[in-house]
């Protein structure tokens, strides 16, 4: 169902059919089945396709990060993608981020997440990584907004 939802509000996300099968404050985990319309020249996943699940995979774990820490706010700024090996079958991308880092940011500044992409057979075998700069800042208290 969350997965739906996704679709539903990112028409973009959605012409990978991802779905989500793990999301917590650390980590996320996001997958997309090989198709047809997927496929470059090369009879492997579009490169964009790929990125596209990372980017979703590292942006839900910092969304959800970001719950935890209601005095945060962050958008993201910068996407690389980084492809290593043809990717076929089911894909899964591995967002993760280190929270623990939140709890020291007292001033605006930039904070990069990473998400591993890898083959249904081997999780040790990384075929792309998607990085992504977010820039986060303090918000305001919410006392003075209505002065």
């Amino acid at each position: 169902m969350y997965s739906g939802f996704i679709s539903f509000y990112t028409p973009y996300t959605s012409s990978v059919s991802p779905l989500v099968e793990y999301i917590d404050q650390s980590s996320c985990v996001a997958t997309m089945i090989d198709q047809p319309w997927l496929r470059n020249p090369f009879s492997s996943v579009h490169a964009i396709a790929l990125a596209n699940l990372g980017e979703l995979a590292s942006g839900l774990v910092m969304m959800t990060a970001l719950q935890y820490h209601p005095r945060l706010r962050g958008i993201p700024v910068q996407i690389s993608t980084e492809y290593y090996h043809k990717a076929r079958g089911k894909i899964i991308a591995k967002g993760t981020i280190d929270t623990a880092a939140f709890e020291s940011i007292t001033s605006p500044t930039q904070f990069k997440i990473h998400a591993n992409i890898y083959d249904s057979q081997s999780d040790e075998i990384i075929l792309a990584k998607t990085s992504v700069i977010w820039s986060i800042s303090i918000r305001e208290n919410s006392k003075h907004k209505n002065e």
